[in-house]
């Protein structure tokens, strides 16, 4: 399959396909968010490059989803570390320009302020003292980070609350039944002699059409179509990650997408397929949204009632809807009642029409550039 055909196809489906074939099953949404972050790093504009943080409990497969979308991509494009020291990033000797820096497990206070300004500023300024035979002297460091993705995970519940300001916050799938499908899989895949070499072919042609994929700006031509009465309440942070996911997607398919005076122009689908992760992105499934859905669904509740389900004393319970209001798990409803904090996003149909050039203009900047 040449590269044109595969652009052709659907390739997101089919990196999902080849992810389930490894034996990672399912997580679907945490892997486009994934893909879409590492594909962002083809973004011209470094404000739009995405950066994921994945929270579980341990052993529910964190790395290992990482690593199956991370294995699409060209090794010199990848920085992964094991962990990571408080000055590590200060000191690498090399850019992290439009690469990929996985964290396996980011812990405690390990780099995390470093990374913060790495992805706010797109580069680190250092400076610091060296010792040459006897003498002190000053010298100033820079490291760019422009264009650079940090996928990390995370066990702990509660995290720097800079950091995932800034980064996607992934809750990968871990309930009982999802748990069941899985191992019913690998024990289904233990019996049967899989085909290495369809496989291959899958990771080969996947591999084939990233590798192809250069550096754009995007142009979004519907962006206005997002405003809506939930979307004007977001912070600027979700807003420009709500656009950086699509252009993400407009990226991935940039061999089917209009090139206008340098840029790629996204269309409706680059929104459409991808809402269920903008969806995911903006409500995360975490444990306290699992707990009180369970509880009430899409129910009102009281602050006593929360008291009930976190088992806590009632000098306690406001400490917890204050904590959770402050997530933005819940939020009022009317007085003494709560609900879940669902962001929805509006449907839209049909892209707007860009409006054509009058004929007078138009013959005037043709004679111009004549």
């Amino acid at each position: 399959m040449s590269r044109n055909q595969l652009s052709e196809s659907k390739l997101l489906e089919n990196i999902l396909e080849y992810t389930d074939r490894m034996g990672i099953y399912g997580n679907y949404q945490a892997k486009k968010q994934i893909l879409l972050a590492c594909v962002s790093t083809f973004n011209l504009d470094p404000d739009y490059t995405l950066s994921v943080i994945l929270e579980g409990e341990a052993g529910i497969g964190k790395t290992s989803l990482v690593k199956s979308v991370l294995s699409l991509f060209p090794e010199e494009k990848i920085i992964q570390r094991s962990r990571m020291t408080p000055k590590a990033l200060e000191y690498m000797e090399d850019d992290l320009d439009r690469k990929i820096v996985f964290i396996e497990e980011l812990s405690g206070n390990e780099g995390r302020y470093s990374t913060k300004i790495a992805i706010s500023e797109h580069c680190l300024k250092l400076e610091t003292v060296e010792s040459s035979q006897g003498a002190h002297q000053t010298r100033t460091k820079e490291i760019s980070a422009f264009g650079t993705s940090f996928i990390t995970t995370t066990t702990q519940r509660a995290f720097d609350k800079e950091l995932e300001s800034r980064i996607v916050r992934i809750y990968p799938e871990c309930t009982p039944e999802y748990r069941s499908h899985v191992i019913r899989k690998i024990l289904e895949k233990a019996e049967l002699c899989e085909d290495k070499g369809s496989i291959k072919d899958i990771s080969f042609n996947n591999r084939d059409a990233i590798a192809a994929l250069t550096t754009y700006k995007v142009l979004i031509p519907f962006a206005t179509e997002l405003q809506s009465e939930e979307t004007l309440k977001l912070t600027f942070r979700d807003v420009n990650m709500i656009l950086a996911n699509i252009q993400a997607h407009t990226l991935l398919y940039q061999e089917q997408r209009e090139k206008i005076n340098g840029y790629l122009e996204a269309c409706l689908d680059d929104y459409n397929k991808i809402k269920d992760v903008l969806h995911k992105m903006l409500n995360p499934t975490s444990t306290d949204h699992i707990k009180i859905e369970s509880a009430f669904g899409n129910d009102e509740f009281t602050v006593n009632q929360l008291m009930d389900i976190y088992e806590v004393e009632s000098s306690q319970s406001y400490n917890v809807k204050d904590r959770l209001i402050e997530n933005s798990i819940i939020k009022p409803a009317r007085r003494g009642k709560y609900t879940l904090n669902y962001i929805e996003l509006p449907d839209i149909e049909v892209s707007p029409v860009i409006p054509a050039i009058p004929a007078k203009l138009k013959d005037a900047q043709e004679n111009q550039i004549s």
